[in-house]
């Protein structure tokens, strides 16, 4: 039961500073208001986080883990790499939409020292800051080895895949694009063919 109590209130803190962080940036949430709005005491956040840094790194890592399941869903290792590609990189758009929290969270630490230093590590060949790759990083390479996607570095295959679907989720969470699964399916395949030898089809 003390287990218990423990996981329970690691997991509130997580989940107030999600929370916070999505909605003020890192700067905006303080420990003192991460642990006010977990119901602790700021002791108790570094009881189990040696900082904050390493709490912001927690929740990524938590975060990624759920985001790589909902990847996969419907994902059949069998068929081509377009379609593995196509329907990893729709599953991302989906389930983005749908959690604008984990949007904000993921945008704001891929576009800080935080994320600077997960892809580095990416690009050094372990998980970065991570504990489980990425399924389209595996898909980029494979691709790569087949010589199915442009001979560009993996950063800028990322960034062709990510880029516009970041753009595209940010616009629809805005209310400037229309949400429907015609409009993923198109900016997915425009994803595609940015990334795939120009003599494929």
């Amino acid at each position: 039961m003390k287990n218990r109590n423990k996981l329970d209130k690691k997991d509130s803190i997580i989940k107030a500073a999600l929370d916070l962080i999505a909605e003020n940036g890192f700067q905006g949430a303080p420990t003192s208001r991460i642990a006010e709005k977990a119901g602790v005491g700021v002791g108790s956040i570094y009881r189990y986080f040696k900082d904050k840094q390493e709490l912001i790194h927690e929740i990524f890592n938590d975060l990624a883990e759920k985001i790589n399941i909902e990847m996969l869903r419907g994902y059949d290792p069998g068929s081509s790499i377009r379609e593995q590609y196509i329907r990893i990189a729709a599953n991302t758009f989906h389930y983005l939409v749908k959690n604008p929290k984990v949007f904000a969270f993921t945008e704001q630490y891929f576009n800080s020292p935080f994320g600077v230093q997960h892809r580095l590590g990416m690009m050094l060949g372990h998980s970065g800051t991570g504990r489980h790759e990425n399924p389209l990083l595996t898909i980029f390479k494979r691709a790569a080895n087949e010589h199915i996607i442009k001979d560009f570095p993996q950063p800028v295959i990322t960034a062709l895949t990510f880029g516009p679907i970041v753009f595209a989720v940010r616009d629809i969470l805005n209310g400037l694009i229309e949400y429907t699964d015609d409009a993923v399916s198109g900016i997915v395949e425009a994803c595609w063919d940015a990334i795939k030898k120009d003599d494929l089809i």
